[in-house]
């Protein structure tokens, strides 16, 4: 999840360079391509904030439930 960013952007210069931005689909999947490259640094900071889960599980107590 964290290279999600990386890969829109590898995907982006794996485009232009062997189609460029020219043709039909090549603008509008730009844009689209640019929107996400935008939101994406966005999900993975709001992916990392989520809180754990409520409940212990497999490895553990949830840390924050832990006496100190």
């Amino acid at each position: 999840m964290l290279f999600y960013p990386v890969l829109v952007m590898i995907g982006i210069g794996i485009w232009l360079a062997l189609y460029g931005n020219s043709g039909v689909i090549g603008g509008p999947l730009m844009t689209i391509a640019f929107i996400v490259l935008f939101i994406s640094p966005f999900l993975v900071i709001w992916w990392l904030t989520r809180p754990t889960q409520p409940e212990p599980n497999e490895y553990g107590p949830v840390p924050m439930s832990m006496p100190a």
